[in-house]
């Protein structure tokens, strides 16, 4: 039986020569070689950057929201309807936003490391880098920020993204639901307004992210 020759691979072939000397790459060949490199790293890592980053906003989002559902349910068995709440005055100062978080939320937190109180608001920092600011009007609104206020860019559908927490006279004219405690803001009744206004306003992002189940679509309007 005639025995088949290994082919060289292409590092072997230059060591091997029918004269018997060893050849190596020559530096034009590691140049070109290394360019290539470069140029397909420079094509394919602001993909892989961009899905990091939505990966991160997703997982801590869905974090958040599933500890505030948590909550809602929670405190909702030990203290019984939100309409016996002890809720803060709409546009109060931070004290009465400070004694409503730490009643009903903060003890829900493990990972509360700081608070700071700018402008009137109350801003809780948590240890795995986020931050979320409580500031009372109408309802009271949560903004959630996945890389805490003290980071850039502090913009809404890029790292911050608002969440509201409405008492029962408040949740059919905020979250379009009577029986809606917490809810994203604003609300709109189809898919496109929301990306549509999204893309011009930012607030309306969150809503885009929870249509998709806290996923970033294909078509997400905001540049991250």
């Amino acid at each position: 039986m005639k025995k088949i020759k290994r082919a060289f691979t292409l590092a072997e072939g230059r060591l091997h020569s029918k004269t018997g000397f060893f050849q190596a790459f020559t530096l034009a060949e590691v140049l070109i070689t290394l360019g290539i490199i470069g140029i397909v790293a420079a094509l394919t890592m602001p993909s892989l950057i961009q899905n990091y980053k939505k990966k991160v906003i997703s997982t801590r989002l869905k974090k958040f929201v599933s500890i505030m559902n948590q909550i809602i349910y929670d405190e909702t068995y030990n203290n019984g309807d939100m309409s016996t709440w002890e809720l803060p005055a709409e546009y109060s100062n931070v004290q009465p936003q400070e004694v409503f978080f730490d009643k009903y939320f903060a003890g829900h937190f493990t990972n509360i490391i700081k608070r700071e109180k700018p402008d009137k608001n109350l801003v809780v920092y948590f240890s795995d880098g986020t931050s979320v600011r409580v500031n009372t009007g109408d309802c009271t609104l949560f903004s959630f920020d996945i890389n805490s206020e003290k980071n850039l860019p502090n913009v809404l559908g890029r790292d911050q993204f608002g969440f509201l927490f409405c008492g029962s006279r408040r949740r059919l004219q905020y979250c379009l639901d009577k029986d809606r405690v917490f809810c994203t803001y604003p609300r709109f009744n189809s898919y496109e307004e929301a990306k549509t206004s999204c893309k011009t306003g930012g607030s309306a992002c969150t809503f885009v992210l929870e249509w998709n189940n806290w996923e970033f679509p294909n078509d997400y309007p905001v540049k991250l």
